[in-house]
Order: structure tokens, then sequence, then C-alpha cells
């Protein structure tokens, strides 16, 4: 299934033009597709990971996706001693400042909170070439991680 968020997020992003009138209106599905990818994925290597580990402990998972990546950042970091830190850098400031514009995972869902605030106020001077680029940087990460450690679960079994 996740793979399919991450074709509609880039159908609509190869459709959105910075100078269209709708791109404003169209951040909305496409930040909320592409926050629920990211989740996906992160739960997906959360399972991966308890599997490999052969962690039989509850751990908490929630909608929180720097609190998913924090979790299994230290797996990546071990599984893959040897391969760039660059991209978990890059990785981890992606996600921190998507949390700092979507901190619960409702932002991009609703207009308004439950309190009646207007969402996404946060979110200025939103560079779309930008996120394009750094999407993609990511979802190509997550999709390799979660492919490998897929791998990894099959040939443990």
């Amino acid at each position: 299934m996740t793979p399919y968020y991450r074709e509609a997020f880039e159908h609509l992003l190869a459709k959105v033009n910075v100078d269209d009138l709708y791109s404003d209106t169209l951040i909305f599905p496409i930040g909320f597709l592409c926050r629920h990818y990211i989740e996906l994925r992160l739960k997906q290597l959360t399972r991966n990971r308890k599997i490999l580990e052969n962690c039989q402990a509850e751990e908490k998972i929630n909608h929180r996706i720097d609190e998913l990546w924090h979790a299994n950042r230290p797996f990546i970091e071990k599984t893959w001693p040897n391969d760039d830190r660059r991209i978990l850098e890059f990785v981890e400031g992606f996600i921190k400042e998507f949390v700092n514009h979507d901190f619960s995972g409702t932002e991009f869902r609703y207009p308004e909170s439950t309190k009646g605030h207007q969402s996404l106020q946060k979110l200025k001077n939103f560079r779309l070439e930008e996120f394009k680029e750094g999407i993609k940087q990511l979802a190509n990460f997550l999709d390799s991680i979660c492919g490998a450690t897929e791998e990894y679960v099959h040939d443990q079994n």
C-alpha cells in the first residue's frame, strides 16, 4: 500500500507548477500524502527492525514521524555502518522540518484544528521545487532501507 501514496504524491507534484494558481491549494493533499507515506515507511521499518533484532518488548507506536525516525536511526547506523552519514542527517532534517509544520499529522488533513486555529500557519514562503527534490531523496532512501530490511526478514525466515 505504501508505494501507492508515493505514486499519488509524485503524480500531483509532477502536475503542479510553481506559477499555477492551484499550487497553494494542492499543498494540502500533497503534504498529507507525503506525510502518510513517511509514517507508513517508518512503521514498516520499525516492524522489520523488531523482527531482525528479535525484540519482544512493546514499543510505543504513534503518528509522530520524528519519534519513529529516532527509534529507527540507530538500527540503520548499526546495520549499515559504512554508509555515508550525510543522508541520515538530510533525512533527519527533512523530517524535523515536516514536523515543524505538521506536528500531529493533522495540519495537512484539516483546514483548521479542533480549537478553530487555521492549519499550516507556519507554512510561509513554501519552496515547492526544494520540497520536490527533498521528498524524492527521502522517499528513495526510505524505499531502499525498507526494501533491504524486507529481504533480511525474508532471508531470516
